[in-house]
């Protein structure tokens, strides 16, 4: 039997490091929004029987509008103050699937190769996330910048999303008390709490996230150009 999949879609930033009027989920690219382009592009490639999204306080009605026109309904819901509460809030209205795909609405370009791995390794390990290895030489340093150790970056990846997980596994993670959930970064990391096991699957360049308006720039260049990758 085929395992209902959830999508949750985490568009409930704020963007202050952006700029701007709107939030930068709401910026234009190429036809559409950042927001529509990277909902469009999961749709197109998987099969997610409920739908979640995650707005900025007051935006709510604007994020409906912005997805309105796609053809599927999403459960709308307010972001908190930091992505945990909102994935949180977002996993309530979820409901119950058998495998949630958490996926940053700031990384438009999602591959359909990278989300088939992503999937297909939660079921084996009950969690995945994309990644990209380390090609520079990665160092740590303390509070005033001076470095303290050369990390080995064979051992140094770079995480984004899509990450995917167990249902009943990330239910478990949200379940703990806010002192357990605070600082978390992303849900792999809560997963990781656990002791469980999480598997990295090879992620793409272009799924990097847009955090200035030189990212926005990139991704208008290579939507012009044709040289986004299925």
């Amino acid at each position: 039997m085929a395992k209902a999949v959830g999508l949750i879609l985490a568009a409930g930033g704020v963007g202050r490091r952006f700029g701007g009027e709107l939030p930068k989920q709401f910026e234009p690219l190429g036809m559409s929004s950042v927001l529509r382009l990277a909902t469009n592009r999961l749709l197109a490639r998987g099969d997610f029987a409920r739908l979640a999204v995650t707005a900025p306080q007051g935006y709510e009605s604007r994020t409906a509008l912005e997805l309105s026109a796609l053809g599927r309904t999403f459960n709308v819901v307010t972001g908190g103050q930091t992505r945990w509460r909102s994935v949180a809030n977002a996993l309530d209205a979820l409901g119950g699937v058998d495998v949630v795909v958490v996926h940053d609405a700031a990384r438009p370009f999602v591959t359909r190769r990278v989300l088939d791995d992503c999937l297909a390794a939660v079921a084996v390990d009950g969690a995945a996330a994309a990644a990209l290895p380390a090609t520079d030489t990665v160092k740590l340093t303390d509070d005033a910048g001076l470095v303290e150790r050369t990390l080995d970056r064979r051992r140094v990846w770079l995480v984004q999303t899509p990450q995917c997980f167990d249902y009943a596994l990330l239910r478990d993670c949200y379940s703990r008390d806010e002192d357990w959930l605070a600082g978390a970064t992303d849900d792999a990391s809560l997963v990781e709490k656990l002791g469980r096991p999480v598997r990295l699957v090879t992620g793409h360049r272009q799924l990097f996230k847009l955090t200035s308006r030189d990212d926005l720039s990139y991704a208008e260049y290579l939507l012009a150009k044709g040289r986004v990758e299925d």
